[in-house]
């Protein structure tokens, strides 16, 4: 009689060993899988008003500064690196800065969220941290804190002086100079934003009547500014070059349908 050995047994532990061994490799893949896509999908938020990040990457230092006067710094920008600066602020007062329009600002509150606006919502040190879009360059920043009686009482001041600097000054048009955050009784000294469009004068600050205001880049001079509710831009006159110079005679605000809650301003322009 011939004996017949039965391997079944042994062969049903291999079957077993190379299955698990499959899904413990699966489990392996598959959590890798997840991982690369938490990864790919973990992509800075860029602000589609400025290009820049929503929230800057870390600040490795920064230089403390005394905004109680005005202060001028300068240097070497290369975009993903960071400067920073930091100041004591108090609750009510006005942060006023002008940088470039390639220029990436963000200030940070005492309880780390990012400032809205200009006005200082609490006490406390403020960090100002900067970068550039692309690339690198030299930069220019200057900056300065106001009190709000002062800041309204200068304006206040300021606005009849500046009217009695309009009364023999010609209208040439109008031109749309750039935007703003937020929805304020005044934008005076506010600093513009880059939305779609770029910021068009120099100084960046949302500029009062009677100043004088100097192009940046080329712009459309139209012989009105685009009203509700179609918001349509009016006829073009002319186009007018960086360097230009001219004077604030009028300011209008509406919210920009693109990219709400920005205001857009628009300036009527003069000559003597």
């Amino acid at each position: 009689m011939i004996l017949i050995k039965h391997h079944f047994p042994k062969l049903l532990i291999c079957i077993f060993l190379l299955i698990t061994a499959c899904n413990k490799q699966e489990n392996i893949t598959s959590g890798n899988n997840s991982n690369n896509t938490n990864n790919s999908t973990q992509v800075a938020e860029i602000d589609p008003n400025t290009g820049c990040l929503k929230t800057p990457g870390e600040l490795s230092s920064a230089e403390e500064i005394n905004l109680q006067e005005t202060v001028a710094k300068s240097g070497q920008l290369t975009a993903g690196k960071y400067i920073g600066y930091t100041f004591e602020g108090k609750k009510g007062q006005k942060l006023n800065y002008t940088t470039p329009n390639d220029i990436c600002l963000w200030i940070f509150q005492p309880d780390t969220k990012l400032l809205e606006g200009v006005e200082l919502p609490i006490d406390g040190k403020y960090t100002i941290q900067i970068s550039l879009l692309k690339g690198s360059s030299t930069f220019d920043l200057e900056m300065s804190l106001q009190d709000t009686s002062i800041a309204s009482n200068s304006s206040n001041n300021q606005s009849d002086s500046n009217s009695n600097l309009v009364e023999n000054v010609k209208s040439i048009g109008w031109i749309r100079i750039g935007a703003v955050n937020g929805d304020n009784e005044s934008y005076v000294g506010q600093p513009m934003i880059k939305t779609t469009q770029p910021v068009t004068i120099a100084p960046t600050n949302v500029p009062n009547i009677g100043d004088k205001i100097s192009i940046i880049t080329t712009v459309n001079l139209r012989d009105s500014f685009p009203k509700y509710p179609n918001y349509d831009l009016p006829n073009s006159i002319s186009t007018l070059s960086s360097g230009q110079q001219f004077i604030i005679l009028n300011l209008e605000t509406f919210v920009d349908y693109n990219s709400s809650p920005n205001r857009i301003i628009w300036a009527e322009i003069g000559l003597k």
